[in-house]
């Protein structure tokens, strides 16, 4: 029987590896192209890159910003649309690629020279809060890299998109590398003018039209936020107007029945506010509160983003816009906390305050958090051998640390997590808890064999993708990918050939 296994898994490894290349190149060959201007077509400047509340839509957008932003950290279990396992700037210049060329520019080489970038590459470049930030180059000129992005606006307006621009030697003082296209793109014919990706410093309030100190010059109002959009109206110098929606630096108002945008920078904030941030923070320890406390002699919006750095990634954990005069913030993740708190009034932004802490990791009851995947077990921290799994959401009680790996027992054994995939429950040990050994078993029957190895040759041959919980406990040999390597394991211990998986 065992024979019988051997010679028919492999052919069908031949025969389903050679058969997957085929199509994985016709359907590439079939991919619609765009040019720059039917992407800006396709993906409207202002709109958001979110499917809300229904099916991931990468193809489409919505009206409003994506509402769990903040909470994206596992792809497809949010509002924020995917695209080739990305979320948010990553996936939405993946996708405009895409659309570009045909295939996907996951695999594009990466180039560090600056002068050398052209439309149609992906830019990376350090954005407003230090991060990472992808944008999709789509003309060059006149001292301006035009370009197409989403969620590079402010954190109240999250997966916006945007066609906007900045000057050369802004990027360049920002850049870190390209993803190389394999040739230039045909440049876009316009583009609005968004020139920056920091927060808007305008808010929505009362304004004064303020085109000139000395004569009475004219404000356009247009019928979007751009200078090449259409003027519906003009307002004398000294008006004062009601901005309800505020787009980078423009504001949008309704006046003696026309509604359009106006620029702000050509505008003046009626009734200017001051602002102070404090931030009340001592030692913070797990389960512990932070506390942050605002003043101000007007009312001022908060907008709060607290982005946490581990071993893993960076995770932010809070982005939002608070009124109140506190906010406290439960810590229940270990890493370096970097709080970025901006005060702004109708007229700008009139305070801010960065705090960075370190929340240190302690013995007490954890809760796996890997987004619907299982935690790897170890007999050792960083390099000990998988030993088993926790599924997601289960409970264990760590009972000694070492860096961001806590020791667990159950049933009588050891064995090490890292605590980077997990939150903090609280300081009152739990009973021993039995971590679930489920090295191979993909379909989740609790037993090994050769439905098992078919699963995972058809994922490798492209036949089948596997999620993530199920690619989890196929990488045998510990190297971070699940490939062919992996496979051929499989199949030799369901054939018989090996006696563990580990």
């Amino acid at each position: 029987m065992r024979k019988r296994i051997f010679a028919f898994l492999m052919a069908f490894i031949m025969t389903v590896t050679l058969a997957s290349g085929i199509v994985v190149s016709q359907a590439a060959s079939k991919a619609k192209r765009l040019t720059v201007d039917e992407l800006m077509e396709k993906f409207p400047n202002g709109k958001y890159w979110n499917h809300g509340s229904g099916a991931n839509n990468p193809d489409g957008w919505t009206d409003k910003p994506c509402t769990h932003h903040s909470a994206c950290s596992w792809y497809g279990t949010c509002g924020c649309n995917s695209f080739e396992n990305a979320i948010q700037c990553w996936g939405f210049v993946l996708k405009l690629a895409y659309d570009a060329y045909g295939v996907s520019a996951r695999k594009r080489a990466k180039a560090y020279s600056f002068d050398a970038i052209k439309p149609g590459d992906i830019v990376v470049y350090t954005g407003y809060y230090g991060s990472e930030h992808y944008i999709f180059v789509t003309a060059i000129k006149d001292g301006y890299v035009y370009f197409g992005d989403a969620n590079g606006v402010g954190v109240s307006r999250g997966c916006e998109i945007r066609w906007g621009r900045k000057t050369v030697s802004e990027l360049k003082s920002k850049f870190s590398y390209t993803y190389s296209a394999p040739y230039a793109l045909k440049e876009s014919s316009g583009s609005t003018e968004t020139p920056d990706d920091t927060p808007s410093s305008f808010l929505p309030g009362v304004y004064t039209v303020h085109t000139s100190d000395t004569s009475n010059i004219p404000l356009n109002v247009r019928a979007s936020a751009s200078t090449s959009a259409a003027i519906v109206g003009q307002l004398d110098n000294g008006t004062v107007v009601n901005v309800t929606e505020v787009n980078g630096s423009w504001g949008k108002i309704t006046y003696k029945n026309i509604t359009g945008w106006i620029s702000l920078e050509y505008a003046t904030c009626t009734a200017p506010t001051t602002c102070s941030v404090v931030v009340d923070v001592s030692e913070v320890k797990l389960s512990d509160k932070l506390n942050l406390k605002f003043s101000s002699d007007a009312n001022v919006e908060y907008a709060v983003t607290v982005t946490v750095k581990n071993s893993v990634e960076s995770l932010e954990v809070l982005n939002t816009v608070v009124s109140e005069d506190n906010l406290s913030i439960e810590v229940t993740l270990g890493g370096t906390y970097l709080v970025n708190v901006t005060a702004r009034n109708a007229g700008g932004k009139a305070a801010a305050k960065t705090l960075t802490l370190t929340v240190d990791y302690c013995p007490g009851t954890y809760i796996v958090t890997c987004a619907g995947t299982t935690l790897r077990v170890r007999s050792a921290p960083i390099s000990g051998d998988v030993i088993g799994s926790l599924r997601d959401e289960t409970t264990v009680k760590v009972t000694e640390i070492s860096g961001v790996w806590g020791k667990i027992s159950y049933d009588g054994k050891t064995g090490w997590i890292c605590l980077d995939y997990t939150e903090y429950e609280s300081s009152d040990p739990n009973d021993d808890i039995e971590i679930d050994i489920i090295l191979g078993d993909i379909n989740g029957d609790k037993g090994v064999d050769i439905e098992d190895a078919m699963l995972l040759f058809y994922h490798v041959a492209g036949r089948q993708k596997l999620a993530e919980e199920q690619l989890n406990v196929c990488d045998f040999n510990a190297d971070d990918s699940v490939d062919i390597a992996d496979a051929m394991i499989l199949f030799f211990f369901v054939a018989g050939r090996i006696d563990s998986l580990s």
